[in-house]
């Protein structure tokens, strides 16, 4: 029996264009670096900017001196915001009015790896904040997706330890849902606005 329903945020709640992560081609405009060069630099180092261990500004900071990259620091780190930006009109709020309605019978809780960009998301985030009853940003808890830690910290903070089968986790990322179920998790692999997929797996509760 499913208690607590878990949403990722990027590619189930915010629209992703069919784009994971856009950060490597962003750093490669501001490190003026091929994207592959700048991929290979996200890759080596993304772990401690989405489990906040380092900030997107100490990051770029980071790299300026280690690699002797000759962009401006201040304005580095507006354009990763800038191109970050979330746009009201990039969330599925049809998704947020069924999430709505599944509060009367399920904890709703939110597992995200973020990392600590503005995203001008102010004026309305709260219209999506205050429909769950856990957030767990990666850079606020400190672990990330795919790792164990992530999914036992999510077990624990909703108080689900010892019932993670009770746990259904709906995600766009299929090593994500993979790892979930090995801790015992429910998974369901989602596709943007498929809301049907999500409906029918909830009333074969």
């Amino acid at each position: 029996m499913i208690k607590h329903l878990v949403f990722d945020f990027g590619g189930v709640i915010l629209d992703l264009d069919g784009v994971h992560t856009g950060y490597p081609d962003n750093l490669a405009v501001i490190f003026d670096i091929p994207v592959i060069e700048a991929k290979k630099l996200w890759d080596e180092n993304k772990t401690s900017v989405i489990t906040g261990k380092e900030t997107p500004k100490e990051f770029l900071a980071r790299m300026k001196m280690e690699k002797g990259f000759g962009f401006d620091l201040e304005d580095g780190l507006n354009y990763w915001e800038e191109k970050n930006i979330i746009a009201e009109n990039r969330i599925d709020w049809k998704l947020l009015d069924l999430i709505k309605e599944l509060q009367n019978n399920y904890q709703i809780h939110m597992l995200t790896d973020q990392i600590q960009l503005k995203n001008g998301a102010s004026a309305w985030i709260d219209r999506v904040d205050n429909l769950f009853n856990t957030i767990l940003r990666s850079y606020e808890q400190g672990y990330r997706k795919p790792f164990p830690e992530s999914y036992k910290n999510l077990l624990q903070k909703i108080g689900a330890e010892n019932e993670p089968n009770t746990v259904l986790f709906i995600d766009d990322n299929k090593e994500n849902i993979e790892a979930a179920q090995k801790m015992g998790i429910q998974g369901l692999l989602y596709q943007f606005k498929d809301h049907d997929s999500l409906q029918r797996i909830i009333a074969q509760e």
